[in-house]
């Protein structure tokens, strides 16, 4: 993929929690600059796709792309939690989250699904090229000693290489801050809710 968007200003962040069949998406919006929170939307909705392994896009894109659709700033960019084009269908969740939202987006998945890596890169905090069939697809990074990688792809209009670049300035802990934070909030709205 290319890129069309290099260093953007407002990105957003976004994730799904689960009460059973009840998805509580939660999207964030930030200044790229000061890490500053401009909007954030929650949304509640009934899924009706079962969790099948390989398929979770059909199951999260429907309350991803909504809470997206809500935040009243539109972001240039969004990170979404889960993987791009490092996918065994080459075309994650990210991917259609990007599409739909018509703007870049990153895959950031927190395990590892497919393709090979040198896991000795990781040390110190590195990055290592995770290839099929001899193509880098993404990044494994590591962004603290202490933790595990996370596994970096495109999602939509964006390189291999700049949605490594991109992420890694945003990991303040083990993932960017976007997602961290859009991932803290469905928790809350999703405790809220079975509280009730």
């Amino acid at each position: 993929m290319k890129d069309t968007l290099r260093d953007p200003d407002i990105v957003a962040g976004v994730d799904v929690s689960y009460d059973g069949d009840r998805a509580f998406a939660a999207a964030v919006a930030m200044s790229a600059k000061s890490l500053k929170i401009l909007s954030t939307a929650t949304i509640k909705l009934e899924v009706d796709f079962p969790y099948v392994p390989g398929y979770l896009a059909f199951r999260e894109f429907p309350p991803m792309i909504k809470a997206l659709r809500t935040l009243e700033i539109k972001p240039q960019l969004v990170f979404v939690d889960g993987h791009g084009v490092l996918h065994p269908a080459r075309y994650g969740v990210a991917c259609e989250v990007g599409l739909r939202a018509g703007i870049p987006a990153i895959g950031v998945g927190k395990s590892h699904l497919v393709g090979e890596f040198d896991s000795k890169k990781l040390d110190d905090g590195g990055a290592a090229a995770v290839k099929i069939g001899g193509r880098i697809l993404g990044y494994a990074l590591r962004t603290s000693n202490s933790s595990k990688p996370i596994f970096v792809s495109p999602g939509n209009m964006i390189s291999v290489k700049t949605a490594a670049r991109i992420t890694k300035r945003f990991c303040l802990n083990r993932i960017p801050e976007p997602i961290r934070l859009a991932d803290s909030i469905a928790m809350e709205k999703r405790k809220e809710k079975s509280r009730l």
